[in-house]
């Protein structure tokens, strides 16, 4: 019943918070991307200053992080050499914060740690080294400033408030100072959520007990009160030892005190902490880059241990591929704890260019620095990199879920991007907001996947094709005879005594997602400078009309010129000689060149229909992962 009233609580909670506070939320959310863009010039690097600082929160789900204001306040300090620890409760949100966090972006820049293995994590650190111990669903008070400058500034070794709030150094947190009092018993305080603790005075908390208050952050609850007065939050701001503002689960706030929220805020302006820079050292620099398909442990400096210094890596993305933005940080004394070296490629590195790189290796002795050149390719790619949309009104809708399920990935709506977001799209058309993203993509250097009706046995339910960076099939690839055989597909002789020419226009709503308006026009006048045959234009038919079967136009025909539809792709079956532009899918076995109308290509079919089989997948391969495992496999077949 309690944890069902916590669980209540917290809901409440974040509703006040994403209802009512916007603008809190918002300065936390650019705080967080600020510091991520943050990165060092080589002439800055400097080795691990003695005053290293650790925040640490605890939250129960990914979303904790954007909805506690408290962590932008910090970020906002830019701090250079700080690392955030989030510590999760069981084993399961763990794994559910690391899989949000990748598709976030933020996985290499926030360590999630257990809460069991946090004091094992923190008692590793250095002994000077800073902790920034911060409630979930927090906004903190100037009293934390002044707490944080406090230690900073070697006035004390710890500040804690009742509420679960504190700065202190590691020394204090593994009691290993002079003035350390009687031991407590921290199992039975992690138990009881550090009720009990013996009475003291700001500054002079029982070092021995700090586990105890770390274990009552824990269980801090939200107040419950629904009547908590504007005179009693402004007692709290003003404070000098509060270093945190309650939050309130009420369904609205006055405008008094969305004020004094405002204004806690504003104490935590960028650059108000003063920090002593760390001594000159040298810089040793590997000139040589190395390409790497994926980050892993080749490309650490050498000498590396899993117990010394401070990990930042580097990356540029596919919009600016030179220029470095921090793409991840590990403190190697907590690198057990939080998982190893675990590092994963940021989105926004991902695409069809590669990307400069940097390990930079931060030791109190000296600076480490080792260049690589970062690409993935296709082949590569996993499911968190990938985001399938979904268009409001859509009849690829149900494929376009069956086949995210089948990848394992997010699933958004076209209708809802407004601009460049890192990772690969996945698109099903071109209308509803589709086409949008697929130009983001093409103008952001990013690989994007469109999925259309198939080139064979067509229908919505039954088979689509999917390509990559491209609307069509591309070059021929080597592939096996298995899946064009189950087709049951016939070539048939190559009609060389045919006597028309016969142009399909594509239709309207394609031209206009194409920018080919005036495709017909252009293409009738380059025909009949090059041939004195018979031309006939065919309109695609609208369901119910009555048109000449088109096996009998394929008989009398001496050539077929269209842009991309698939009705060329059936042409070449039937043995007719097709004329196409560069991106349609039967341009491999036709001519590109409209001007050499008089003189068709009679090439070879079977390899062609062999690798559009292998581009086209049924509705169950979709679900059942199929599709997106040979999807892969097939960026590494050989070209024909």
């Amino acid at each position: 019943m309690n944890s069902n009233r916590d669980l209540i609580r917290d809901i409440k909670t974040r509703r006040f918070l994403a209802d009512q506070l916007p603008d809190l939320l918002e300065a936390n959310r650019d705080a967080i991307v600020s510091w991520l863009s943050q990165t060092g010039a080589e002439g800055d690097l400097q080795a691990v200053p003695k005053d290293r600082v650790y925040l640490i929160c605890p939250i129960v789900v990914f979303e904790d992080i954007a909805a506690t204001p408290a962590l932008g306040q910090i970020l906002q300090l830019a701090l250079p050499e700080l690392t955030v620890i989030v510590a999760l409760p069981t084993e399961a949100s763990l794994e559910c914060f690391q899989a949000n966090a990748e598709r976030q972006d933020l996985h290499q820049v926030v360590t999630p740690v257990l809460e069991k293995d946090l004091k094992a994590a923190v008692d590793g650190l250095e002994t000077e080294a800073v902790l920034c111990l911060v409630p979930r669903l927090s906004v903190l008070a100037p009293g934390f400033i002044a707490a944080l400058n406090a230690v900073l500034s070697d006035e004390g070794d710890d500040r804690f408030d009742d509420a679960g709030a504190g700065v202190c150094r590691a020394k204090a947190w593994m009691g290993l100072l002079p003035r350390s009092r009687a031991a407590v018993d921290e199992s039975r305080l992690g138990r009881e959520g550090g009720e009990g603790l013996p009475p003291t005075d700001l500054g002079r908390t029982p070092v021995r007990a700090l586990f105890g208050r770390l274990a009552r952050l824990f269980g801090a609850k939200t107040p419950s009160s629904n009547d908590l007065a504007t005179e009693h939050v402004s007692r709290v701001l003003d404070d000098p030892d509060a270093m945190i503002l309650p939050f309130v689960g009420k369904a609205s706030l006055s405008s008094a005190d969305k004020a004094i929220y405002s204004k806690a805020l504003e104490a935590f302006e960028a650059g108000s902490v003063e920090w002593e820079g760390a001594r000159d050292v040298p810089v040793a620099t590997e000139e040589n880059e190395t390409y790497f398909r994926e980050l892993d442990d080749k490309l650490l400096p050498q000498g590396i241990a899993t117990d010394q210094g401070v990990l930042d890596i580097s990356t540029g993305d596919t919009r600016q591929p030179d220029d470095l933005q921090l793409s991840y940080r590990q403190d190697l004394a907590i690198a057990d704890q939080a998982g190893g070296l675990r590092i994963v490629m940021p989105l926004r590195a991902i695409g069809t260019v590669g990307v400069a790189g940097q390990a930079v290796l931060r030791t109190e002795q000296e600076v480490r620095v080792s260049r690589f050149h970062l690409h993935v390719p296709p082949q590569d790619l996993q499911s968190h990199m990938v985001t399938c949309y979904l268009n409001r009104g859509g009849g690829g809708n149900a494929m376009i879920r069956n086949f995210a399920r089948g990848i394992g990935c997010e699933l958004r709506y076209a209708e809802d991007e407004t601009g460049y977001r890192p990772g690969v799209p996945i698109v099903w058309g071109v209308l509803r907001g589709s086409d949008k993203v697929v130009q983001y993509a093409k103008d952001n250097n990013q690989y994007f996947f469109y999925i259309d009706h198939a080139y064979f046995s067509r229908g919505h339910g039954v088979n689509y094709r999917i390509t990559r960076n491209g609307y069509e099939a591309g070059r021929i690839r080597e592939c096996p005879p298995d899946r064009l055989s189950v087709l049951n597909i016939e070539t048939q002789p190559w009609n060389r005594d045919g006597s028309v020419i016969l142009v399909c226009p594509p239709t309207d709503y394609f031209m206009n997602a194409h920018g080919c308006h005036d495709w017909l026009e252009t293409t009738l006048a380059t025909l009949k400078s090059h041939t004195d045959r018979e031309i006939v234009v065919r309109v695609k038919p609208q369901p119910g009309e009555t048109v000449e079967p088109i096996e009998d136009a394929f008989r009398r025909s001496f050539a077929l010129v269209t842009h991309s539809s698939n009705i060329a792709i059936e042409a070449a079956i039937a043995g007719v000689p097709v004329f196409v532009s560069e991106t349609s899918a039967a341009a491999p076995v036709g001519q590109t060149d409209f001007s050499l109308i008089e003189n068709p290509v009679y090439p070879e079919r079977t390899p062609w229909l062999q690798h559009l089989a292998y581009n086209q997948f049924s509705m169950a391969e979709l679900g059942d992962g199929t599709a997106w495992r040979m999807l892969r496999e097939f960026e590494t077949r050989p070209f024909v």
